[in-house]
């Protein structure tokens, strides 16, 4: 992901497109793709056994480090929490 390219992608200029993507969304566009990026880790801890070290390659986020700082951010609990407190959750469901 590279805001130049997206921009030139787009037919506009970094500045014009970050601008446009705030004014839409909220949110700029690193911020977005952070978010969505959390998002499918979420989603990789609900349904998959797969470690931290590769859920951060899946995401995007690089290593696992950088995942937990952005997932415990945006959700307040680190991905190992979240992924028992899911567990957990799911099991007195059933």
């Amino acid at each position: 992901w590279n805001i130049d390219v997206m921009a030139e992608t787009a037919g506009t200029s970094p500045r014009t497109l970050q601008r446009r993507f705030q004014k839409t969304t909220g949110q700029s566009p690193h911020g977005w793709l952070t978010g969505e990026r959390v998002e499918l880790a979420k989603d990789l801890l609900e349904t998959t056994d797969l470690n931290i070290q590769k859920i951060s390659a899946i995401t995007g986020l690089k290593t696992p480090e950088t995942l937990r700082h952005h997932f415990r951010r945006l959700t307040g609990v680190s991905p190992t929490q979240y992924r028992s407190k899911f567990n957990a959750n799911r099991q007195s469901v059933l």
